[in-house]
């Protein structure tokens, strides 16, 4: 996801990482969906525990301020009310806006299904 990946790119994930600190705003993680355990996603984390996240055309607000987001492949026009983060939540979205499956849908990742952080993508021979 930097700016995202590409079709047929593999990553290696650091699962270590966040035995040390907490995930942060930028970072792309690999999580385990709520909705189903055995899958796992790779989204940019947004929000984190504490934060209030609004979007209005497209534009993310976090606390208050528009988030810069140069990564972003593909602007989109949504708008979702204000959300506080919970203690224990994250908030995450998807680079390729149209097209993605992410917390603008109502949810959020709690902490304990956060599998790493992506380390390196790349093109299996």
């Amino acid at each position: 996801m930097s700016p995202a990946l590409a079709p047929g790119q593999f990553i290696l994930v650091n699962k270590l990482v966040y035995k040390f600190g907490d995930p942060k705003q930028g970072d792309v993680i690999v999580f385990r969906i709520a909705m189903d355990p055995n899958r796992e996603m790779l989204k940019r984390v947004i929000g984190v525990p504490g934060d209030r996240i609004f979007i209005k055309e497209g534009t993310v607000w976090v606390n208050g301020a528009a988030l810069s987001e140069p990564y972003i492949t593909a602007q989109d026009t949504s708008n979702m009310s204000e959300r506080e983060m919970g203690r224990k939540e994250y908030f995450v979205l998807g680079d390729n806006r149209p097209g993605s499956f992410d917390s603008r849908r109502g949810w959020d990742v709690p902490e304990e299904n956060i599998v790493g952080k992506m380390w390196i993508a790349y093109y299996r021979p």
